[in-house]
């Protein structure tokens, strides 16, 4: 995942130069919308990069998950359920595997790793539907709006996955931990 977004980070970046060089050489109008669209395009992706980057040097997959917006809210496993995330959930593709892999990490420091994405995702969410600023001054509203909402819809749902999925995490950290105190407890033969 990260060489996709990378490599297209420079495939957007050399073909915005080259639309913005098109249409100031030229004026065609098919040349400011490609970069336009290319420009929006690589605002998404570099964006997504940055804020991953930023909350990543702060936290480093160890965000305490005690805070109450972490906490599971009373409707959100009939929202789960309607929104059939169990169908679904595989299908994402995952930034770095080893971050949430059981075999390498533990309950608790996935529970960390999915608070930090759930942040994440959430705030890409948000900055995702900032282009709709640009309407006024590029015009564009279908392109505008809708790459900003198909954007905040996609990181809405990583944010969904990650709420989804803590508290079955929650549960089989405190599992394991009372498995481990009832070790701790067994009298030495």
């Amino acid at each position: 995942m990260k060489r996709i977004l990378y490599c297209s980070m420079a495939l957007l970046t050399a073909g915005l130069a080259a639309a913005l060089a098109v249409f100031f050489g030229t004026g065609a109008g098919a040349a400011l919308s490609v970069a336009i669209t290319l420009g929006i395009t690589l605002y998404h992706v570099g964006m997504r990069l940055l804020v991953g980057l930023c909350i990543d040097s702060r936290y480093h997959n160890r965000m305490a998950g005690t805070g109450r917006w972490f906490q599971e809210k009373p409707f959100e496993r009939r929202l789960y359920r309607l929104l059939r995330v169990h169908r679904w959930k595989g299908w994402l593709p995952t930034w770095e595997k080893a971050f949430f892999d059981l075999r390498k990490r533990t309950p608790a420091e996935l529970i960390g790793a999915t608070c930090q994405a759930e942040v994440v995702h959430a705030l890409i969410a948000l900055l995702s539907l900032l282009p709709v600023a640009l309407i006024p001054i590029w015009g564009a509203p279908g392109a505008f709006l809708s790459t900003s909402v198909a954007a905040a819809a996609v990181d809405l749902m990583f944010a969904i996955l990650q709420r989804y999925n803590r508290p079955r995490l929650l549960r089989l950290s405190k599992k394991m931990q009372q498995r481990q105190e009832r070790a701790g407890q067994r009298p030495s033969a």
